[in-house]
């Protein structure tokens, strides 16, 4: 058996000389050769780019060479990142392990200057959004400059305008669209400028002829024959000079210290208005009811006057106030309810007051009597001595009755020689003395013509079930008896 060995001669300075040659590698490029020794030091002994001398880097400085010392380790190809050369400098590294050798070829790079190309493209795009940015700042202003500062200036004017102050107007800039915009708006603000000095002049016209025409509504207010007030129903607005009169008071604040409404001057009475009717203001009850007649009694110097009332709504504030007017028919009714030969009062009146009366009993018990009186052979002295005579016959018996009753006594014509005395809070035996006095005043009076007459008299007092039908009956049916015995006397039936 024979065995052979092959010999091989490397010239390792042929490699060196050709890891010299760094073309490609940059300024900060090298190829290094590098050896452990037999202390585990690392030897590079291919000429340094940064060192005259070869390096030995002692297997204690471990954070030195470490591509250098990964290949070695490692035994095999690999690409290394950001790892600190013999230099102590962050490197990029290709590293390749030479077996037969036992010896390691490391290329390396700085990472500044790897990285140099990306840094310069990074410096050159901030370079150019910063340029962009500046142009888009630049653009901005320029578009502020003629678009933005513009519509801010119209939307400014604009504003003044809509509050109402139409003297500005908006600086015209060049016929673009915004150029138009501001001649149309400073348009529209002269045509508004128009428009209210023509609505000023007609309000103001308008301003004098409502002045003028309220001052004539109030002179006809004022001037009106009947009371007239503006009230709420509670409280009086305003009133007229006939009101100031007939109340006495110079005017509606000294009036308002005593009353609080004309309605508390009301003197109540069934069939009269008074402050609330059928839990209504007396005014919202006026106006609920428009077909009926409305009257109400104001006493004034302790005389009682008479009014009809009317009244009307109106709206102020959205609130619902009236007009009223009171008509004082005092004197129509005097005339309305007097006998006009012997100036008593007359049916229609006597009517109203026995109606009183009949009330008055029914709530308070008050008694009352009613006294009928008849002229004996009144017929004869018109046949003998002529209807003049006979009218002041009949004046001159009113003038006895007058003269012969009490103030509270109430005395009418009942009708052609019948007369009527209401006597009230009187019974029946106080009516006769009463009735007995006036017929002796009667017999004893001296007429006309030296005429002597006598009178008739029926008496009858008011009981709890009678009507007012049932009472007069009684009186007059009394009066009959009177006349049937012999006449000239009084008779009462109880």
């Amino acid at each position: 058996l024979f065995l052979g060995i092959t010999v091989f001669k490397i010239s390792l300075n042929e490699l060196n000389e050709m890891l010299k040659d760094r073309g490609g590698l940059g300024a900060s490029g090298e190829a290094l050769l590098g050896i452990y020794n037999k202390n585990k030091d690392i030897v590079l002994f291919t000429p340094l780019r940064f060192s005259k001398y070869p390096l030995v880097i002692s297997h204690k400085n471990l954070k030195l060479a470490i591509p250098m010392r990964h290949a070695l380790n490692e035994k095999n190809e690999k690409m290394i990142h950001n790892k600190v050369d013999y230099r102590n400098v962050h490197v990029m590294a290709l590293t390749n392990y030479f077996k037969p050798l036992d010896i390691a070829i490391v290329v390396k790079k700085d990472m500044k200057e790897v990285m140099e190309p990306a840094n310069r493209l990074k410096r050159e795009l901030f370079q150019l959004t910063l340029i962009i940015i500046i142009i888009s700042i630049l653009l901005g202003y320029i578009y502020s400059l003629f678009v933005v500062r513009p519509i801010k200036h119209i939307a400014k004017i604009s504003s003044q305008i809509a509050n109402g102050n139409f003297n500005n107007r908006i600086e015209i800039f060049p016929n673009d669209e915004v150029g138009e915009m501001a001649k149309s708006i400073n348009k529209m603000a002269d045509t508004i400028v128009n428009i209210n000095t023509n609505l000023e002049k007609k309000v103001e016209e308008k301003t004098k002829q409502l002045s003028e025409t309220n001052q004539k509504l109030n002179h006809i207010f004022d001037i009106t024959p009947n009371i007239t007030i503006l009230t709420d129903g509670k409280t009086i607005f305003k009133v007229n000079r006939q009101f100031l009169e007939f109340t006495g008071y110079n005017n509606l604040d000294t009036f308002l210290k005593d009353y609080d409404c004309i309605c508390h001057m009301f003197h109540t009475r069934n069939g009269y208005l008074k402050p609330k009717i059928n839990g209504q203001k007396w005014t919202e009850y006026i106006v609920s009811h428009p077909h009926e007649t409305h009257k109400a009694i104001i006493k004034k110097n302790g005389i009682e006057n008479l009014f009809l009332v009317n009244a009307t709504t109106y709206v102020e504030n959205n609130n619902t106030n009236y007009i009223v007017v009171f008509e004082n028919i005092t004197e129509l009714q005097k005339i309305a309810y007097i006998d006009q030969l012997t100036k008593l009062f007359n049916r229609l009146k006597i009517d109203e007051m026995l109606e009183r009366c009949y009330n008055s009993y029914k709530r308070y018990k008050r008694d009352f009597t009613v006294i009928l009186i008849d002229i004996d052979d009144f017929k004869q002295v018109n046949d003998t001595c002529g209807h003049l005579v006979g009218d002041e016959v009949l004046k001159s018996i009113s003038l006895i009755l007058n003269k012969n009753t009490r103030n509270i006594d109430f005395i009418g014509r009942w009708g052609g020689e019948e007369f009527i005395i209401i006597s009230k809070e009187t019974d029946i035996d106080g009516a006769y003395i009463i009735a007995e006095k006036i017929r002796k005043a009667v017999e004893s009076f001296v007429f006309k013509v030296n005429l002597r007459q006598t009178i008739s008299i029926g008496i009858s007092q008011y009981k709890k079930e009678d009507t007012i039908d049932s009472l007069i009956k009684r009186a007059d049916d009394a009066l009959y008896k009177a006349k049937e015995n012999g006449k000239n006397r009084v008779e009462a039936i109880y």
